[in-house]
């Protein structure tokens, strides 16, 4: 009243006289100003003495609601970001206290406000540290889970190999990529023998768990590299990419020999025994398909002709993969 002017004039002026930036010095003068800042740091500045009191009052409990209430209301930060800023001011109290050749001892309440906030906050990292680890594991359960839906939809729910409607799509890729590479694809058309006679015999609980047998037993003697899919019934088909008709044939052929050696069943009377009969047909070698249905129809054809000449075989679409007593008896069946 004395002089005419209030605490901010006389702390900007001295601010002014100590030489530091303008910016500092217009904050000082606007410090308690009443109306809205015209920056966050000149609404810090603006709180800095409601915060002030909190070290300086005889209620710490009252002057910290009060300054976290012009806090929220001014920068909208809530209790617990509060906590750690006066978490931060007190460690920084120290330095601050022997720049000015002061002592800023904390009154005790104010330390167990502190040591309470800072309990908090560690508290808080820790749940943070929890709820992101959850939030990491779910979205694990969540993904792991649309990979096993994604993967059942596209699998045979019988024997676990591909459906017909995958084999579709994946024949379609190998088939386009064998034109790419320039390298061979050779199709299996692969049908388990007089396999109506052991639904009729044993039940068809038994003749699913041959299928389950058979495709299992077809899938593992064969490259990770191919595919083997349930086209139907008692009916599969194997995809060998980059696969000659020859190498396909022995292969075919040597899946056919651990088979007929290999129980499918274990039934009162003894084990279970099958065979098939198999037509292999390849693209890029001997000849050369429009489109993956001529090739997948071709291989059926043979498996036709495979059936015709007695079962329990595997030959291939080329005359030259046949053997002598085969390829009479194809052409005995022709004629006949």
């Amino acid at each position: 009243d004395e002089l005419g002017c209030s605490h901010a004039d006389v702390g900007a002026w001295v601010a002014e006289q100590w030489g530091l930036p303008r910016y500092l010095v217009e904050s000082i003068r606007h410090s308690e100003d009443q109306g809205a800042a015209e920056s966050p740091f000149q609404a810090c500045v603006q709180l800095s003495g409601a915060v002030a009191d909190i070290w300086l009052d005889d209620d710490a409990d009252t002057a910290r609601e009060r300054a976290l209430q012009q806090v929220h209301d001014g920068l909208e930060l809530d209790s617990a970001r509060f906590d750690q800023v006066l978490a931060r001011i007190s460690e920084a109290l120290p330095d601050i206290a022997s720049l000015f050749e002061a002592g800023l001892n904390s009154p005790l309440r104010v330390r167990e406000l502190i040591d309470h906030a800072q309990e908090l906050a560690t508290l808080r990292n820790l749940r943070e540290l929890q709820d992101a680890d959850q939030a990491r594991r779910r979205a694990d359960e969540f993904e792991a889970r649309a990979k096993r839906l994604a993967d059942q939809a596209h699998r045979d729910a019988l024997t676990g190999v591909l459906n017909r409607r995958q084999l579709e799509a994946v024949l379609e890729q190998e088939f386009l990529r064998a034109g790419r590479q320039g390298w061979p694809l050779s199709v299996a058309f692969i049908d388990l023998d007089d396999f109506k006679k052991i639904n009729d015999a044993h039940g068809h609980l038994t003749g699913d768990e041959v299928l389950r047998a058979f495709a299992g037993k077809l899938q593992g003697q064969l490259r990770n590299s191919d595919t083997v899919a349930r086209f139907g019934g008692e009916e599969f088909v194997a995809l060998l990419p980059n696969t000659s008709e020859t190498v396909a044939l022995d292969v075919i052929r040597r899946v056919l020999a651990n088979i007929v050696a290999t129980p499918m069943a274990e039934l009162e009377g003894g084990p279970l025994f099958v065979t098939f009969s198999a037509g292999v047909a390849t693209q890029g070698g001997y000849e050369r398909f429009a489109d993956v249905q001529d090739l997948l129809r071709a291989a059926d054809d043979v498996l036709y002709r495979s059936k015709n000449l007695g079962r329990n075989r595997v030959i291939a679409r080329s005359p030259g993969a046949l053997g002598h007593d085969e390829l009479s008896a194809t052409a005995g069946a022709e004629l006949g």
